[in-house]
């Protein structure tokens, strides 16, 4: 009579197990970064003028900012710019918005930009609580998304392996006990 073989045994169920962990230990990591990256999406505190009266804001050449209001709120403002022709505010499709201490702001004017003049615009608007802040980078919020999606992917394909590898190197120590 012959006795069968010993099972034979598969190294790489703990090698998967820790390739997921080292994965797992990656998605953290990726995921603080991409977190600190969504943190930057919204103006920083000092980026954002508050408008309250007649509101001065300086513009230099070509750069370009916005003048928020909370959602769904229709204010009345008089933009003027540095010099006797009137300011092109028109935001021609470009919208932003973004949540600042719990109040979602839209955007509504523009401030400045290519062919307008650099100098001092003032804001006056009848209403409280808006805002002048830079205009958002749309480029930035898309790769934070997609870093985002990046991390999802490699978090989860972690969890897989740490678990299949973990099954299976379970099942093989209780075949050869």
């Amino acid at each position: 009579m012959s006795i069968p073989p010993p099972p034979r045994r598969r190294p790489w169920a703990p090698v998967l197990a820790a390739v997921g962990a080292g994965l797992l230990v990656v998605a953290v990591a990726l995921g603080v970064w991409v977190g600190r990256g969504f943190s930057e999406m919204v103006p920083s505190p000092s980026d954002i003028t508050t408008v309250t009266g007649d509101t001065v804001v300086t513009v230099d050449d070509g750069e370009t900012l916005i003048l928020y209001a909370p959602r769904r709120m229709m204010p009345t403002c008089d933009i003027t710019g540095p010099t006797e022709q009137v300011p092109d505010i028109e935001l021609r499709g470009d919208t932003y918005s973004f949540p600042v201490d719990g109040v979602s702001y839209e955007s509504i004017a523009k401030i400045g930009g290519p062919g307008q003049p650099a100098g001092e615009y003032t804001v006056a608007c009848v209403e409280d609580g808006l805002i002048v802040a830079p205009p958002l980078d749309v480029g930035h919020i898309v790769a934070v998304v997609f870093a985002l999606l990046g991390v999802l992917a490699i978090g989860g394909l972690g969890v897989v392996a740490v678990v299949v590898g973990l099954v299976v190197w379970q099942m093989n120590r209780h075949r050869t006990a």
